[in-house]
């Protein structure tokens, strides 16, 4: 089946590229170029099928069909509680094609990104039982030799690399499937290396044919003006509270109505009563465990998940007196499963993004990136008759205009002996890239931290560790609990970088992933991944750079920048500072601020 929608590689359309390495015939698939357009061809078992893209959509070329044969899902992939199902029945077949892909999804995932960016492909499956394994190797097209460069060179990959090979193989004594730990690249000059998975796939993003990518998907870097502001926020203003007249709570419970109905969730169950929601979930018959929206009398809601949705608004209700209505909505999927939590937090934190994106005044905190309640940072702008929201649009200008007055932490002559050593210690590991190092901090706390020689130690701490820890930092910018900037070094002595920043600013409002495939292209070698920490809201991403010039290249991106700025607000916002403290080290911000070698 081929769909018509935007995708970032055109082959991305073909729907039944995620599931070729989950059937159960060998297979072989390359996108190329073809008179006319891209030929997608793929060949399972002795049945060949082929696409042509006409610069609209795909469009199947039918082909001689004798010996064609029926293909299902190859039976160690699938999860046992799926095996042996009634085959006429479409919605156990549907589920069980579904439980397949979730469980082996970096298997489908990597293989469709393999022959999407140009590679022929070939699948083949091994054994039974215990030692199945599944075996992919691809060749590659002609890539982006200008892309392959950087990249190659901030991966640390041998370069010209003209074939991969990876396995896909059972975790010992569990059900479950993982690629063996790395995979094996030859290159061109016949050198054969062992790379891990992620590299790969950042490399082969980066470096792909344009002739794979959607017209215009390529665009040049947004390159920062030194010296101007920052360029404009398009994450909205932060909701405050207020007085509400009764067309505003009209107009807000409109807002909301519309939202659920959307969404799916029930028509408001008035007054909320756990023992009414239970005899309408009863009613339904679909289960107690789902989501549910609390609608205030203020017009204001709130969005939560629960394994029993009434039990849990017996808790609500002694905590709120002013609530109005509930809404809910049963997870049909979550109440099969033995420990639903991590399903349910997914789904409850993709309904919150789409409440925050529909702009409906909610009152969740640990999910949401637009913090609507006071917070102590607020005071902080307030003495320097400014605002939170002031200096969202206008970063640069607002620390420029009141961060002037000096810092605020004292250096006291009795404890510089400890920090001074450790800032030697930094910049005998920094060695020629100190001056360059201390540029970038002083970048992002000029640019991305608000009013930082203010909320310096109180919000945010750097640390210059004496021991190298596990993860390899030599220098780590916190705010609150969360690491928004760190600073590697490998074994090797080479320096890498990772920085916290908000997706939506990255991204877009529908972070896409046309958009992430944009911004790895922009920056060869550089990859994205989902903070694992959601201090600020779950647009929350990390940008790693891979060496020292990906860093130097990012802090030259606008659009970049910009996302850095958001997230470290909303970090700022969210919590002061903890123990941490003890690791602040003000010798090295001293350097950096004062720009000192």
């Amino acid at each position: 089946m081929v769909t018509e929608r935007a995708t970032a590689f055109l082959a991305d359309q073909i729907d039944e590229l995620q599931f070729l390495p989950l059937l159960n015939g060998d297979c072989t698939a390359g996108v190329s170029l073809a008179e006319g357009g891209l030929r997608f061809e793929v060949s399972v078992g002795r049945e060949t099928l082929v696409s042509i893209f006409d610069g609209q959509t795909w469009v199947p070329v039918e082909e001689d069909e004798d010996g064609a044969t029926e293909f299902g899902l190859w039976t160690p992939l699938v999860p046992h509680d799926f095996r042996n199902l009634d085959v006429t029945d479409d919605d156990l077949v549907d589920e069980q094609l579904f439980r397949t892909y979730e469980e082996n999804a970096d298997l489908a995932n990597w293989v469709a990104t393999l022959v999407a960016a140009g590679w022929r492909v070939s699948v083949r499956h091994t054994g039974d039982g215990a030692v199945a394994e599944v075996h992919v190797a691809a060749s590659a097209p002609d890539v982006d030799e200008g892309r392959a460069g950087v990249a190659c060179h901030a991966l640390r990959l041998p370069s010209g690399i003209s074939e991969i090979e990876a396995v896909w193989v059972r975790h010992s004594g569990l059900d479950s499937w993982g690629f063996q730990d790395e995979a094996e690249v030859a290159a061109g000059n016949g050198e054969r290396q062992r790379v891990p998975i992620d590299r790969l796939l950042t490399y082969v993003i980066a470096c792909a044919p344009s002739w794979c990518l959607a017209p215009g998907l390529d665009s040049p870097v947004d390159r920062r003006a030194g010296g101007h502001d920052m360029k404009s926020s398009i994450v909205a203003e932060i909701w405050k509270p207020t007085t509400r007249s009764h067309h505003e709570i009209r107009n807000c419970r409109a807002a909301v109505a519309k939202w659920s109905e959307d969404h799916g969730f029930s028509e408001p169950l008035e007054p909320a009563l756990p023992q009414k929601v239970q005899r309408f979930l009863d009613d339904l018959n679909e289960g107690n465990t789902g989501y549910y929206l609390l609608e205030f009398d203020n017009g204001d809601c709130y969005l939560g998940q629960s394994k029993s949705i009434a039990d849990r608004l017996k808790g609500h209700r002694v905590n709120r007196s002013d609530i109005r209505s509930i809404r809910v909505k049963p997870d049909s999927v979550a109440r099969t499963l033995t420990d639903p939590l991590r399903h349910l937090l997914e789904n409850e934190a993709t309904l919150i993004n789409s409440i925050q994106l529909a702009r409906l005044p909610a009152r969740n905190k640990a999910q949401m990136t637009y913090i609507s309640e006071q917070r102590s940072l607020d005071e902080i702008f307030k003495d320097c008759e400014t605002t939170v929201a002031d200096w969202l649009s206008r970063p640069a200008q607002v620390n420029r205009t009141f961060d002037a007055d000096g810092r605020t932490v004292p250096l006291e002559p009795s404890q510089r002996a400890p920090w001074e050593t450790s800032y030697e210690l930094w910049c005998e590991r920094t060695g020629d890239d100190a001056d360059t190092v201390r540029s970038l901090y002083r970048t992002y706390m000029e640019l991305c931290l608000p009013l930082p020689r203010r909320t310096e130690y109180a919000y945010w701490v750097l640390s210059a560790p004496e021991k190298i820890p596990y993860f390899r930092s030599i220098s780590n910018l916190t705010i609150g609990f969360t690491e928004a900037f760190r600073l590697m070094m490998d074994t090797d002595g080479s320096l890498s970088g990772m920085v916290q920043v908000n997706g939506v600013e990255l991204l877009g409002e529908e972070m896409s992933d046309t958009a992430l495939v944009r911004f790895m292209r922009q920056h060869p070698g550089v990859s994205v991944t989902e903070a694992p920490y959601q201090a600020s809201g779950p647009f929350n991403l990390l940008v790693w750079a891979p060496n020292l010039q990906s860093l130097v290249d990012l802090f030259q991106d606008a659009t970049f920048l910009r996302s850095a700025a958001t997230a470290a607000i909303h970090l700022m916002r969210a919590s002061r500072a903890g123990n941490i403290r003890t690791a602040h080290n003000p010798i090295l911000v001293d350097a950096i601020l004062s720009d000192q070698s």
